[in-house]
């Protein structure tokens, strides 16, 4: 990430990095693991040293792409809290239920729903 910091001049890995997919795909899950700590989800004794070092370097710890994936898991947390898990079935069920009690779904259309 230093290197990487070095040469673009900023932390915003792309997911989908080519010249180091793993970098990227760490980048964002740590993205989501530090906001899980941060809110209580994931206990962890070595976050407070990693948040550090990574302030140091002027880690970027919200992006669009970031904010996306926690509204994402707060909606997942939401559903988990409300129908007692958090499977894809139930999910999709769920949003299948959103849909026909508003006639709209963030995740689900009208043709999905016809298919």
């Amino acid at each position: 990430l230093v290197s990487y910091v070095k040469e673009f001049g900023d932390t915003r890995v792309p997911q989908n990095f080519t010249q180091n997919p793993s970098l990227g795909k760490w980048v964002a899950n740590l993205r989501i693991n530090i906001y899980k700590y941060q809110n209580g989800h994931t206990p962890c004794n070595k976050v407070k040293d990693r948040i550090q070092l990574l302030n140091d370097i002027g880690f970027e710890w919200s992006i669009g792409e970031r904010d996306q994936q926690v509204a994402r898991y707060k909606e997942l947390l939401k559903y988990g809290k409300e129908c007692g898990d958090t499977g894809a079935v139930r999910a999709q069920r769920y949003d299948y239920k959103e849909y026909h009690n508003s006639n709209t779904s963030r995740r689900v259309t009208e043709n999905q729903v016809c298919k």
